[in-house]
Formats: structure tokens, sequence, C-alpha cells
């Protein structure tokens, strides 16, 4: 293992002395808008009226067109520029990841996620962000390599400067075991700066009939189709079981999601440049996920919920061909209306998505 010329401890310490710096703020390119919701919920299968219908009972509880809050970090991408809008600050996170990788600790891989919604954004917010660089562990042996555990803190701002949402976002940066062993699966994922696994190979190249049929399939949801029923009947109790979610897992359907949350790395649109990194095809990216679990709870609990907080941790992709099934469960009810959820994405090799949901029954 190495450090550079730099001593070991010498490193470690000049990493610690990083912790606590911040970083921003990074604008978003644009407001807030109606165009991007519709179609962040075209292509996620999103149908709620308080996003698209401003003549809604649901708009009208909101005061207005809302957007989705699993959106947050949507609206904060540097998109297909690769860099954030003008008056931006220059310096970021970026400096860590520079100086871990010359010292060889050159890939990164998700962890976990937790994110916070202060308040739903409406059309013409304008959001920044302030990053603090809040925790780097120890170097720590992991089954991918030895490497350091980062934890960033992003404080979503609007334009009046009020935090409208957080997001604690933990990955780990690590030395490949051995300099030109094959790379496992999550090491492919973080090399496309997709933070979307926890130490599973890629599975082998799907059967050319499913890849077809992935290739074929017409999007999992309508246009036309009408809001889904609320599928809660009664007041929600502990150990109440959510109804599955089955979510076909198409290339249309990875691209679509990938484009309506502004995110342009090719493993999630050129089956080319995905198998170069030695996937079997390109797969979800992890802003979709987060809108699935949205998805998920809204179908459950209706327009009349808010949801306040997601925290998840991703598993094994969704490659196109795959069938994504949710499940879920209530984990905790109190008197205010607020109800914990537990939720779970599984495909054909296992879990892709644990994940908490934390809302409010109005």
């Amino acid at each position: 293992m190495s450090t550079g010329t730099a001593p070991a401890a010498e490193f470690e310490r000049r990493l610690l002395g990083m912790v606590g710096r911040e970083y921003g703020p990074v604008y978003a390119w644009d407001e807030v808008n109606r165009p991007m919701i519709r179609h962040w919920c075209a292509a996620t299968g999103n149908r709620h009226p308080a996003y698209l219908d401003p003549d809604s009972p649901a708009a009208r509880r909101h005061g207005g067109l809302v957007a989705p809050p699993t959106m947050l970090q949507v609206w904060l991408m540097p998109g297909l520029e690769g860099h954030p809008a003008p008056d931006s600050a220059e310096q970021g996170p970026e400096e860590l990841m520079a100086l871990l990788a010359r010292a060889g600790y050159t890939s990164s891989v998700g962890v976990n996620s937790e994110q916070e919604y202060r308040r739903y954004l409406r059309p013409g917010d304008r959001l920044h962000c302030v990053t603090t660089l809040a925790a780097i562990s120890a170097l720590k042996v992991t089954a991918l390599g030895p490497g350091y555990f980062v934890t960033l803190a992003l404080d979503m701002r609007d334009q009046d400067g009020e935090t409208v949402g957080t997001m604690r976002f933990r990955q780990l940066v690590y030395q490949p075991a051995a300099a030109g062993q094959a790379a496992t699966g999550d090491e492919r994922q973080a090399r496309g700066a997709a933070p979307e696994g926890t130490g599973r190979r890629a599975p082998a190249v799907a059967p050319l009939a499913a890849r077809v049929a992935a290739r074929a399939a017409p999007p999992a949801t309508s246009r036309s189709a009408p809001p889904p029923a609320m599928s809660r009947s009664a007041p929600p109790r502990v150990g109440d079981a959510l109804p599955e979610l089955p979510i076909p897992v198409t290339l249309t359907g990875i691209i679509a999601g990938a484009i309506a949350t502004r995110d342009f790395h090719p493993v999630h649109h050129d089956v080319a440049a995905a198998q170069l990194l030695g996937m079997p095809t390109i797969f979800m990216n992890i802003l979709t996920t987060n809108a699935c679990i949205e998805r998920h709870v809204y179908e459950w609990a209706g327009d009349g919920a808010i949801l306040e907080s997601v925290s998840f941790k991703l598993g094994t992709p969704n490659f196109a061909g795959d069938l994504m099934t949710m499940s879920g469960s209530v984990r905790a009810v109190d008197a205010a209306g607020r109800v914990e959820l537990g939720l779970r994405g599984i495909n054909a090799r296992g879990t892709h998505v644990d994940a908490v949901a934390r809302l409010r029954l109005v």
C-alpha cells in the first residue's frame, strides 16, 4: 500500500486537517420549472397530481404546483456541460479526491445517502448548495482494498438563503487490492461515477432473448394513465405491509431516468461505454433509484402525504432487462401523523436498495 511520497502518518494528518472545510456555493443552472418536473415524472412513472395538475386538490393543498422532493439533487447537477453554473465557487471537494488519487486511492464506491426535505420546491425557486467535508475515517482495510470513508454534508438553499433540504453522502475511496487485478463490479461502477455497488461482482451478460426484450419493451407507464389510487385504506399500523411495486428496468427507462435527472455519464446511456468498463450493459443511476423509492411511498400513502426524508443504501445494480420489485412495511407511527417506512428493492441477483422513508400524513 502506497501513500505516494508522504509518510503514512503525515498523509493522514493532511486528510484529517481537511475535515470541516466548506465549499461553495454552487448554483443550479436553472430555476425549478414545470418542463423538467414533467419530464422527470414521465421518466420515473410518478403521476402525483401536485406535480402535474395545478387544478388538482393535491396541488391546491400545497398552494400550487410543487416539485417532487426527490428531485432536490437534480436541480444542482452539472448536466452535460460537466461544470456548475456561472458564479459558482471554483474549488470543491475535488481537492480531497485529487489528493487521495495521487496517493493511489483512485476508485470510489457509494455506501449510503441521507436526504431531508424541509419544504417542497416550487417553480421559480433557484437553488444553490454549500458542501462541508463532514468526516474522513482512519485507513480501513475492505474487501475492495484499503481506503478511507468520506462523508460530505450538502446544504441546499433557495434564492433567499433558506435551507430547503440537506443530504449526507458517504463513500469509500479506495486503492484497488492489486494493481492490474480485474475490477469487481463495484470498482467498475465507481470508475463510471455511479456509486451504486456494495461488493457483489457484476453478473454474466443476460441471454440474447432477454436483452432483445429489454431493448424493445415499451415504457412501464402510460402518459395518459390516470393517477394511481391510494392503496392504503385505513390508518397505518406498525407491521402493515405495502403492496409490492414491480418496476421493469428497460434500456429506454434507464436512459430516460438518467437524462431526466441530468446525469449524463455514458454508463447510463451507452451500452458500449458500459461494456468497456466490464459491465454487461447500462444500469440505473442513483437518482432514478431515489425516484422509485418516492413513487412507492406515494402510491401507498396517497397524494396527501408529505415526504420528509429518505435514507438508503445501494446494493447490486439494476441492469437493462431486470425487474426490480419494491416492497416495504410500516416501522413506526406517532400521534402527529408521522410514519416511518422500511423499503427494499430487489432484482434477480439480490437487493438493489434498502431504504427508510419518513413522511407525514395530512
